[in-house]
Formats: structure tokens, sequence, C-alpha cells
């Protein structure tokens, strides 16, 4: 009979995600994320619906399904899926659920890699900020994120960047590819660049000293002194 009761109560915040007004969708998100292992045997109830016909109503299931993080873990895959999805805020939806379901949605990590040549210019930028929620699960496709660096927009460059820069020194055979960013349009990600540059074994970095002193004069003070540092390092390694 309890377990009965509790069905129904799940049915009916389930079907809150459907509300016409997006606060009452909100409320029924924190509920679910509050309930967590208790609403765990109905999880398919909530994920049913992320094939809703209404934008916000997907939206809003995957952020509850992300907020219930192992126990949404059946559906990791669906979810992964909406990365694709017609409207830009389930897609973000899907990158934030990404931070909460790391380990539930790394073995999925191939969709948003499937994703990177998208000829939509927002599907490939969030399955490569996707990625980089990821962080370390993705070290073992390097080269499909360095490939990102030539990306013609600025912030799906950026974004790879910022995932090779996490990844270390799994990035090492790619010190080429992160060097012709050195010359980027964008000052930042030339910044990215020159710190993903600086934890990178010397030897990676050295046939890349020119374009570092090249790139000097683009930076301010603090900046050219860590490009500075580095060149100096680079040069007792060779003496």
């Amino acid at each position: 009979m309890a377990i009965h009761l509790r069905e129904i109560y799940v049915r009916s915040i389930a079907k809150s995600l459907e509300n016409v007004e997006w606060n009452v969708k909100r409320a029924a998100v924190e509920t679910i994320r509050k309930l967590g292992q208790h609403i765990a045997p109905f999880t398919g109830e909530i994920a049913s619906r992320l094939q809703h016909g209404n934008e916000e109503v997907r939206r809003a299931t995957v952020e509850a399904l992300g907020k219930l993080q192992l126990y949404a873990a059946p559906y990791a895959l669906e979810v992964a899926n909406c990365i694709q999805d017609p409207d830009r805020y389930v897609r973000w939806a899907v990158v934030e659920a990404c931070d909460r379901m790391k380990e539930h949605m790394a073995p999925h990590i191939w969709v948003f890699l499937n994703n990177f040549q998208n000829a939509d210019n927002h599907v490939r930028w969030v399955s490569v900020e996707a990625t980089n929620r990821l962080k370390s699960y993705a070290a073992p496709h390097v080269e499909l994120i360095a490939r990102r660096l030539e990306d013609e927009e600025s912030y799906i460059r950026r974004t790879a960047m910022q995932l090779l820069l996490a990844l270390g020194n799994d990035a090492a055979p790619y010190a080429g590819s992160i060097a012709t960013r050195l010359q980027d349009s964008e000052t930042y990600t030339r910044w990215l660049a020159v710190q993903a540059l600086n934890k990178l074994p010397l030897e990676f970095v050295a046939p890349h000293s020119n374009a570092l002193r090249a790139t000097m004069e683009t930076f301010e003070n603090y900046m050219k002194i860590v490009i500075s540092q580095l060149l100096e390092r680079l040069t007792e390694a060779t003496q």
C-alpha cells in the first residue's frame, strides 16, 4: 500500500514537470532532487518526458534527472542524446547534467564526440562543453578534442583549449595544435594556449619557443612574465 501511495505521489510530481508555469516545473525539479533514493524506483516515470513535445518540459526533465545523479544512471544515454535536442536550453541542461553525473555519463561520451563536427554551431559547442565537464574521462579522445582547435567559432576553440589545459600531459602529443592558437584572434584563447603549453613537458614545448616569443607582445604584464619564465626554463633545459 505504501509503495502504491508513493507511486501516486511520484506521478503527481512528474506531472508537475508539464505545468505551464516554469516556477512550478522548477519546484518539481527541486522536489525530485530532495527525494533522491526514495524516488529511484520510479525514475522511468520522469525519464519518459524526455520525448515530450514541449521544450520546457524536456529541459526540466533533463535537469531533474541530472540532480538525481546515480539514481538516474539507467537513463544516462537518453539524457546524453538530448545534446541534439532542437532547443538550445535543453542542450545546455545536458551539459549541466554531465557535471553531476560524470561517471554515469562517461560511458556515453561517444554521443558528444560524434557531434564534434555537427553543422549546427551550438550543438558542436555544447558537445565539446559536455566533454569538457567529463574532464579525465575525455583523455582517450584527446586527438578529436585537439581538432576542435581549428573550429571556425572562437568559443568552440576556447572550450576545446580549456579541456586540453585540464588534461595536462595527455595533451602533450598535440602541443603543435595548441601552439597554433598562440596566434588566435581571441586573447583569452591565446592565454589558455600559453597555460596549456606551460603544463607540458619541456621537450614538447621547445619546438614552439619562437611562437611563444612572437605572441608575448600581445599580452599584458603578468602574462608576459609567465611566458618569459617558460622561455627561461626552455633555455636552461637546452644548456
